[in-house]
C-alpha cells in the first residue's frame, strides 16, 4: 500500500475483521494515533518488555551468542508530499528525471535463540531516523550510542551487511566490547587479508584499518572484541 488513504479503499474486506477481531479504522484515526505517540514512552514500554522477557529466561543464546541486527528501512515515499526530515533522490523515468522524496529508519533487532518446541522470539529494541545530508552509518552509530546506554548487556555480536564495513563502525563496536559480523560483498580482499594476519590484534585493540574506510570481499568477516 503506497498510503494509509490506499489502506482505507480495501478497508471493507472481510479479512481484517477476521485478522483483527474488528472491522479496520480509518485513515484519519491511524495517522491520529501515530501522531500522538511518545517516542521516549514508547522505548520505556520495550525496555520494560525486555527486562520481563529476561527475568523469565525467554531469551536464550543464539548459537552461543547474543546476536542483534542492525540494518535500514524505508518506510515509506513520494514524488509529491515531503517534510523537512525527508531524504531525497533523483529517480529516471521514461518522462525524465523525478525528485523523489523518502524516509529511512535504522532499526535494531534482538535474535535470541529459540526454547525447545518454540518459535525464536524477534524484539524490535530501538530504531533512528536517518538525516538528510548524512549516510546510514552515522545514524547506526547515533542509535548505537543510544541503545547501549539502555541495553549494556542485551547483546555482544552484531550482525549487519556490506555497507557497515567501515573503520568507524568496526571502532565503535571494539570500544564498546562487542563482536561484529558483516558480509563483505564486492571483489577486494584487502581487509580479509588484514583479518587474518592481524586477528590476535583486533581482539586486543581498535580495528586496524584506516578510519572512513570501506573494506571489501565476498565472505563474512568477524572483527571480535576485547577480551
Amino acid at each position: 500500500m503506497g498510503s494509509l488513504n490506499a489502506l482505507e479503499t480495501v478497508s471493507s474486506a472481510r479479512f481484517w475483521k477476521q485478522w483483527l477481531g474488528q472491522p479496520l479504522c480509518s485513515a484519519d484515526t491511524i495517522g491520529r494515533v501515530h501522531a500522538k505517540l511518545n517516542c521516549d514512552e514508547l522505548r520505556a514500554g520495550i525496555h520494560h518488555v525486555y527486562e520481563r522477557l529476561k527475568r523469565n529466561k525467554t531469551l536464550p543464546l543464539n548459537l552461543g551468542r547474543d546476536v542483534a541486527v542492525l540494518d535500514g528501512h524505508e518506510s515509506h515515499a513520494s514524488y509529491r508530499r515531503h517534510c523537512t526530515g525527508c531524504l531525497e533522490r533523483t529517480i529516471r523515468t521514461e518522462h525524465g528525471e523525478r525528485v523523489q522524496f523518502y524516509h529511512r529508519n535504522v532499526t535494531l533487532l534482538l535474535l535470541p535463540g529459540s526454547l525447545p518446541g518454540r518459535t525464536p522470539l524477534r524484539l524490535l529494541l530501538d530504531e533512528e531516523p536517518q538525516r538528510p545530508e548524512e549516510d546510514e552509518v552515522t545514524t547506526a552509530l547515533r542509535l548505537l550510542v543510544r541503545v547501549l546506554s539502555a541495553y549494556p548487556r542485551a547483546f555482544d555480536l552484531v550482525l549487519a551487511d556490506a555497507l557497515y564495513a567501515t573503520a568507524p563502525f568496526f571502532n565503535f563496536l571494539v570500544d564498546h566490547g562487542k563482536h561484529a559480523l558483516v558480509v563483505l560483498k564486492d571483489e577486494r580482499r584487502n581487509f580479509i587479508r588484514m583479518s587474518g594476519a592481524y586477528s590476535n590484534w583486533f581482539s586486543r585493540t581498535r580495528a586496524g584499518i584506516d578510519r572512513g574506510s570501506a573494506c571489501g570481499g565476498t565472505s563474512p568477516i568477524w572483527v571480535p572484541g576485547p577480551r
